[in-house]
Order: structure tokens, then C-alpha cells, then sequence
């Protein structure tokens, strides 16, 4: 039977940090520049099936007052509501299309019309859980002793991002979040009062299971290297799979969107390979669904090192409380984290009226771990 005990980890030998950071090194020298057009198809089509998806749930839900079908509808749209977030994920990361206008515009519409601004977005993601991944700070990550303490974790997380967007309406409003929050508005009126709550419960509940569970069983080492941390905190699960994409949101390639955030969809396989083949031993991934049920059933766990999905499974590896140990960074470490986050905030300006001259550049895709 597993017990929740913090384990006291011996830091990695001094000899491995040269091999840290020529891992960086060629991961820097493999990040792509130009991508073609092809690369992006494979996110176009998911983002035309969820929205597909989504209208098609939400028309089905108006007027809906059977128990049984709004329950299977709401299910249906909450899936779709966090797909569609997900579109939005792509687009602020400027791995939805080439084109910066179109990733403000689909960012906008997927995530300002649906739940929350892309400013809310921008803080919590961008500069906190990219740059300090199961860190104290970073709420993305499943840390409940159970479905019900995951879900109201999110929520949350949620409703901070919407009180962040009222505050900022009150204090500096713009035009398009002041339009974002009328659409948003709309949205939530037109499910009241049936479907709204199931709705919003498997929203939380594929948000955590499909767009988090890829953030268990961390390995409980400190690495001062960037993209060893995004590797010891996350999984690739099923990264060749289009389905497995489309269910996700893209998210599925967790580990490789980590080092390649800019990384489209149908680059992702790419992504995953390169990894595999310049990380070798910290690249972690699950093909199978038992590694699924694996990683769900041991979520609140980290690992005392680094070891394939089957190994856990079986009880072979030691195991202790994530959150407990990530929660003891120094002062230091996340003052540090913290102007990482900053540096990968200030270049992007997702504001409309603000938007830079560079940032307008048709032919260029910035990869940045």
C-alpha cells in the first residue's frame, strides 16, 4: 500500500551537469525556424471538428430539459468547451497558424468569447506554469486527494482568471475585453438554468483528466537546466496519435510542447522524436492505456527517479509527494523562474491595439523552450 511521505532525494552527481547542458544545447540547435504550411493542417482540422462540436452541443442544449439528454449533451459541450480553450492555448503559444494576426483573432474568439481573457490566461500559463512547472506558484497541476478536491482546484484556478478579467475591466478596460465579456456572458445565459452546472462540471473535469494528468508522477530532482525541468515534470502521452491529439487539445505531446511551445499540432511527432533522440533517458512517455490508468491512479505522486511508465506500474520505483517537495524551492530559485517568466511575457503583447510591428511578420514561427 503506498503511503504519501516526502523522500529525502540525493541531487543528481556533478558529472551529469555537462550533459545537461549540452542536452540544451541541441535541443536550442533543433528547434525549427520556417515550418510549411502542412504542419499546421492537422490542428486546422481539430479546431474545425471542436467547434463543430461545440455548436452543434450547445444548439442540442437550448431548450433541452430532459434529464438524461442534458446530462449526455452537457458531457458532449464540455468536452468541446475545452477543446475549444485549447485552440485558444494554441494560438497565444503562436502554434495555431504562421500568421500572428490570425493567432490573436483565433486566440480572442477561443478563449475572451468562452471563459476567460487571454491577459488572465497570459499570467497563469505564460509566465508561471511554463517557467515554474510544480512550483508553489503554478496551479496546473493535479494536487487534490480526489476527484472532487482536483475539480474544485480548477475551479479555482477558473474563477481567479475571472476575477483577474473583471478587475482589469474596472481599471483599464479595453474595447475587446469589454466585447469578449458580453459574448462570454451571453454564452452562460444561454445554458441557464438546466445545463449550466454539468456543463461546467465536465468542463473541470476533461480540463484535469485530459489537459492535466500529464503533469503526474514528476521526478523529485532539482535541475537548474530548463529543459531537463519541463521533462521531469511532464509526460508525452500517445504524441503520434491524431486522436489522442484531438481528445486533448493538442496536449497529449505535453512533454514536447513544454520544450517546443510554438510547436504545431502536426509537428509534434517531430517534436516527440527529437526528444527521444537528444534526451534519451529523461524523455518520458506512455503508449499504453494501462500507463494511462498509471498515471492517474498514482497523479498526487512523484518519483525518486527517472523511470518508464510500466516500472511505476508495477511498484518497482520509489515514490513521494509532489507538491510537498516542489513547494520547498528557495528564494532564490524562484526569483530567478520568475524573470524567466517575465522575459517569455515581455517579447508578446497580445493586446490588439498594442500589437507590435514585429510581431506582424507573415513567414516566421519563434520557438522558444
Amino acid at each position: 500500500m503506498l503511503r504519501k511521505e516526502t523522500q529525502d532525494i540525493a541531487p543528481p552527481p556533478s558529472g551529469s551537469l555537462a550533459a545537461q547542458a549540452s542536452l540544451k544545447d541541441r535541443i536550442r540547435q533543433r528547434r525549427p525556424g520556417h515550418l510549411p504550411l502542412s504542419a499546421y493542417v492537422s490542428g486546422w482540422v481539430q479546431a474545425l471538428i471542436t467547434l463543430a462540436v461545440f455548436l452543434g452541443s450547445l444548439w442540442l442544449l437550448w431548450g433541452e430539459t430532459r434529464p438524461v439528454l442534458v446530462l449526455l449533451e452537457s458531457a458532449v459541450f464540455g468536452w468541446s468547451w475545452f477543446a475549444l480553450l485549447m485552440v485558444g492555448h494554441d494560438a497565444m503559444h503562436r502554434a495555431f497558424a504562421p500568421w500572428q494576426w490570425v493567432n490573436e483573432v483565433v486566440a480572442f474568439m477561443t478563449l475572451d468569447c468562452v471563459l476567460f481573457s487571454r491577459a488572465s490566461w497570459l499570467q497563469g500559463h505564460h509566465v508561471i506554469h511554463h517557467a515554474q512547472p510544480h512550483s508553489d506558484r503554478d496551479e496546473m497541476y493535479l494536487r487534490g486527494d480526489s476527484l472532487a478536491e482536483d475539480m474544485w482546484n480548477l475551479l479555482r484556478m477558473v474563477l481567479g482568471y475571472l476575477r483577474s478579467d473583471v478587475a482589469r475591466l474596472i481599471e483599464r478596460p479595453t474595447w475587446h475585453e469589454w466585447l469578449g465579456m458580453a459574448v462570454r456572458i451571453g454564452l452562460f445565459w444561454s445554458l441557464l438554468p438546466v445545463a449550466l452546472l454539468p456543463a461546467i462540471v465536465f468542463l473541470l473535469f476533461f480540463g484535469n483528466y485530459l489537459g492535466l494528468l500529464s503533469h503526474s508522477l514528476p521526478v523529485a530532482r532539482r535541475s537548474a537546466d530548463q529543459v531537463i525541468r519541463q521533462l521531469r515534470s511532464t509526460w508525452d502521452l500517445f504524441p503520434e496519435s491524431f486522436l489522442a491529439s484531438l481528445l486533448a487539445g493538442g496536449l497529449n505531446a505535453h512533454a514536447t510542447h513544454h520544450v517546443f511551445p510554438s510547436l504545431p499540432r502536426g509537428a509534434q511527432r517531430w517534436g516527440a522524436r527529437v526528444l527521444r533522440e537528444e534526451a534519451g533517458h529523461e524523455y518520458r512517455s506512455v503508449q499504453s492505456l494501462a500507463g494511462i490508468w498509471t498515471l492517474f491512479r498514482l497523479r498526487h505522486f512523484s518519483t525518486a527517479e527517472i523511470a518508464p511508465i510500466e516500472a511505476i506500474g508495477a511498484g518497482r520505483i520509489q515514490l513521494g509527494v509532489a507538491a510537498a517537495y516542489y513547494a520547498m524551492e528557495d528564494d532564490a530559485r524562484t526569483a530567478v523562474e520568475q524573470r524567466v517568466g517575465e522575459r517569455r511575457l515581455n517579447p508578446t503583447n497580445w493586446m490588439f491595439p498594442e500589437r507590435r510591428l514585429g510581431d506582424r511578420r507573415a513567414g516566421s514561427v519563434r520557438v522558444a523552450a
